[in-house]
Order: structure tokens, then C-alpha cells, then sequence
């Protein structure tokens, strides 16, 4: 269980540092295809119009890696890599690495859906994901089934935090 609470606080890191700048980066131009071709998503790939979908499915390929260790788009050449991202399905999570949590595989997978429309709409939408998995590592399933059946508010407000409730580690606030 320790490994899984280390891994999940690094992928979290990690998920955070890349939301928090992708405002940082030059938005690319629609019909241009720029960036690192393995991050991309299979609307960039194809010069197709670009939203925030677009980032959320580079921040899958990021949460794949690091739960893999691989890529989960490879290729020899450009156009091999690009081919790959619009076509192929990557292999699944648990099968690279069995420790991986059910529920972050989900999570990761629904960031890599090939259709924006099957993505989270939101980077808000997957860190309600995020906190309840990161909820459920942290109490156990039962505890997080019967905190979410019975809540009546949120457990942690996403402007910070409530009194004597330890830091959230996906709080919007450092």
C-alpha cells in the first residue's frame, strides 16, 4: 500500500505540474501540427482545431508513462508515431504494471480516448477523479464508498482547506 500512496503522490505531482502550465505554452495554430509528436493528441495529429481536450489527453500519455514506464504510442518514424495515436489502443495499464489501481487506469485511459467527446471535458472534472482515488488509496474502499453514498458536502472545498483536515494533495493552492 506504501508503494501505491508514493506512486499516486508522484503521478499526482506530476498531473499538477503539467496543468499548471499548460497556460505557459504557446497555444498552437489550428491546421499546424507543432509539438512533441508523442504528446500529441490525435486531433493535433490530424491539424484538426485544438481545445482543452487536447491537453488532457497529453496529460493521459503522461499518467501512461508514468505508470508504465512506456509510451503508449510508439513508432519508428513521424508518421508511424502520428498513425498510431489516431488508430492504435494502447495496452492496457494493468498489464505493464499489475500494481497500478483499477480506477487510475481508468482515469488514464478515459484521458487517452481518441474522440474528445469521450474525454474529461474539464481539467475540474479529472481532479474530481484524482481526489476520490487519492481519497480511496488513502482510507481504503469501504471508507470511500460510504464517504461519497452518505456525503451530504464536499468532503474538501477546492479553494483550500477546511479546519483540522490535513493538506489535500490536489489542492488548486500551494
Amino acid at each position: 500500500l506504501e508503494f501505491r500512496r508514493v506512486l499516486f503522490r508522484s503521478l499526482a505531482a506530476e498531473s499538477l505540474d503539467a496543468l499548471g502550465t499548460t497556460a505557459e505554452v504557446q497555444q498552437t495554430q489550428e491546421g499546424a501540427i507543432l509539438g512533441t509528436p508523442r504528446y500529441m493528441s490525435p486531433e493535433q495529429a490530424l491539424g484538426k482545431p485544438l481545445d482543452q481536450r487536447s491537453d488532457l489527453f497529453s496529460l493521459g500519455v503522461v499518467l501512461y508513462e508514468l505508470t508504465t514506464g512506456q509510451l503508449p504510442f510508439g513508432g519508428s518514424n513521424f508518421a508511424e508515431i502520428l498513425n498510431n495515436i489516431v488508430h492504435a489502443q494502447p495496452t492496457a495499464i494493468a498489464r505493464l504494471n499489475y500494481d497500478v489501481p483499477p480506477e487510475l487506469e481508468r482515469i488514464t485511459l478515459k484521458c487517452l480516448q481518441k474522440l474528445p467527446d469521450r474525454r474529461y471535458q474539464t481539467a475540474r472534472e479529472l481532479m474530481v477523479d484524482l481526489r476520490s482515488l487519492a481519497r480511496e488509496l488513502e482510507h481504503g474502499p469501504a471508507a470511500f464508498a460510504s464517504a461519497t453514498l452518505g456525503r451530504v458536502e464536499p468532503m474538501v472545498s477546492i479553494a483550500g482547506n477546511r479546519g483540522g483536515i490535513a493538506a489535500d494533495p490536489f489542492s488548486l493552492e500551494k
